[in-house]
């Protein structure tokens, strides 16, 4: 008697996006931080001075950022 064949899926894949709310409505806001696409953004840290973001790209917001790249507050 052989062992079914037991079929081993993959987790889900973990998206993160980058995306702007307005503080007073929290509705999402029109914006594009015009990340270079690759595999994804890797890391988020909120800093005092605004968003940083590690990712496997070097482009963000239309500037070379050599793979960290950081979204003032306000």
């Amino acid at each position: 008697m052989s062992e079914p064949m037991i079929r081993q899926q993959s987790p889900p894949a973990m998206n993160i996006r980058l995306g702007a709310l307005d503080p007073k409505t929290g509705k999402a806001l029109a914006w594009n931080p015009t990340r270079t696409l690759g595999h994804g953004v890797e890391t988020l840290v909120a800093h005092p001075k605004g968003l940083l973001v590690g990712s496997d790209t070097d482009q963000l917001g239309h500037e070379y950022h050599g793979r960290l790249g950081m979204f003032p507050a306000g």
